[in-house]
């Protein structure tokens, strides 16, 4: 399932993943398309509404100019400037014409000294029979709204929201003077209430067309939900296809590299039988002569068997050959068992330090080393346990030193060395082989791990070793190899993790 995950990832989740951010940002880009047009259009009405009640006020206003007789400003500067029957005359000509309006109150004032006075005013039917809040000719207006003052003292119209004791309203105060010079104000009130009924209708408005278009968009939103249904059965029926087609060739995968580190094996079973040759030469040597002399003291005679003090020499002569030749046969089943242990498969990881591996492979290698007068320096500094393929190991590090004594042999190099030294870190144990070999040529160094890659000649080299080193050393052991060119050589770095591997 790994491997799918590998595959599909930049592939089908990346184009799904895409194909749900295309969609996500169209449902944003809509809703905020639609949420700022019904937000414009709720602003529009809403500047549309204030602007037909501002009409209406200043209409009001104006009309009392018409509805008043026409000196009637310039008369009612005082207290006594009007009678009450004129005054009620006009209270109900100012009513009958807010009753075909949305105001609630037209009047006009005029101010005397500090104090506002009402000249004017209109009353609600209920104001004007129980006689409750009806404003009479000049009547002091104490809780007079800010503006209102501003307006008088500036000449300029203003609107105002305000609360006195009739209520909140929404106000508009016209100053005004008469030909003889008294200035006086024309005012109309809508309720605050009002407006913002007003206000909330057309709210509900904009509200009502965001939910149409929404309501709208529905029908697509199902749309994609079941397209994405049928999809997503489509992909879990090709993740099925394609996970059972990647499994069978992981196996295949698996299988070429046993094959591959099978092949490997049995293309340096060669190499092995001639090491396995160079290192019984001296011991079968050893023995060959020790039977030599024995067979050549028994025919000359060496020893006067009749005589005791000559027997006992013999015996103890024999008893020492003896001893030699078992001495030099014991060389020669170590070696044999050396050899086994290293092509003996192995199916379970032990749990090992990192040299140990190292050891056996100098061991087999010893004669080699020897052979070419190869300075071997070992540097240990590990001491963590590792879950090791032992003998997997073991052909890494042959292949390592068997490349490097080669090369030693081919360029002639004085003094050969190979420095092998171990650390660990917070999450690995480092293994690293550098040699004095003169390292390798820039253009093979990112190819020497390539099946079949090889510099010897075609009947020299497999091109298998270093591949099937670092498949041993990164699938098996879960780690890392790689090679770098030093001052003078060459070094190959092995990481292994510390963590358990199964």
């Amino acid at each position: 399932m790994r491997f799918w995950t590998l595959f599909t990832n930049p592939l089908i989740a990346r184009e799904r993943h895409t194909r749900r951010v295309a969609y996500f940002l169209a449902l944003v880009f809509y809703f905020t398309a639609i949420s700022t047009y019904a937000y414009h259009n709720y602003q529009k009405a809403k500047e549309e509404l204030m602007e037909r009640i501002d009409s209406a006020l200043k209409l009001g206003a104006q009309s009392i100019e018409v509805l008043l007789p026409v000196d009637f400003h310039d008369r009612a500067t005082n207290e006594n400037a009007i009678t009450v029957k004129e005054d009620l005359a006009n209270i109900k000509q100012l009513s009958d014409y807010v009753k075909l309006t949305s105001l609630q109150y037209i009047y006009s004032c005029i101010k005397v000294g500090d104090m506002v006075h009402f000249t004017s005013c209109s009353a609600t039917d209920e104001e004007f029979h129980t006689g409750e809040g009806l404003v009479l000719f000049f009547d002091p207006y104490q809780d007079a709204a800010p503006e209102l003052h501003k307006a008088l003292q500036s000449g300029q119209t203003m609107f105002a929201e305000y609360t006195d004791q009739w209520g909140s309203f929404r106000s508009i105060f016209i100053p005004k003077k008469t030909d003889n010079g008294t200035v006086y104000l024309l005012a109309a009130d809508i309720r605050i209430d009002f407006v913002q009924e007003e206000l909330k209708k057309v709210l509900l408005r904009s509200l009502f067309e965001l939910g149409f278009y929404t309501f709208i968009l529905f029908p697509f939103i199902l749309l994609y939900i079941m397209q994405n249904q049928s999809i997503k059965r489509e992909l879990a029926l090709e993740v099925e296809a394609r996970t059972n087609e990647l499994y069978r060739l992981q196996q295949e995968q698996l299988l070429r590299n046993q094959l591959l580190l099978q092949q490997s094996k049995m293309a340096a079973i060669g190499e092995m039988i001639s090491m396995i040759a160079h290192q019984w030469r001296q011991p079968l040597g050893a023995i060959n002569a020790t039977i030599l002399d024995m067979k050549i003291k028994f025919e000359m005679e060496h020893f006067n068997l009749e005589d005791a003090m000559e027997r006992d020499l013999c015996l103890e002569y024999f008893k020492a050959s003896i001893d030699d030749m078992g001495d030099f046969t014991k060389i020669l089943s170590t070696t044999i068992d050396d050899f086994r242990n290293f092509y003996k498969l192995q199916r379970k990881a032990q749990e090992a330090h990192i040299e140990e591996p190292v050891v056996k492979a100098l061991k087999i290698m010893n004669c080699y080393m020897l052979q070419g007068s190869i300075d071997v320096q070992e540097q240990y500094a590990s001491s963590s346990t590792l879950n090791l393929f032992i003998s997997e190991i073991m052909h890494v590090i042959i292949s390592i030193l068997r490349n490097a004594q080669e090369n030693f042999q081919i360029k002639q190099t004085p003094n050969p060395r190979i420095r092998i030294r171990s650390y660990e870190d917070e999450q690995s144990v480092v293994l690293e082989f550098c040699d004095n070999g003169g390292g390798i040529p820039e253009a093979f160094l990112n190819q020497i791990f390539d099946p079949y890659f090889t510099t010897k000649g075609a009947n020299e080299g497999t091109g298998l070793g270093l591949y099937m080193s670092k498949t041993i050393i990164e699938v098996h052991h879960e780690g890392k190899m790689s090679a770098k060119n030093s001052d003078d050589g060459v070094c190959f770095v092995i990481q292994i993790p510390k963590r358990r591997i199964s």
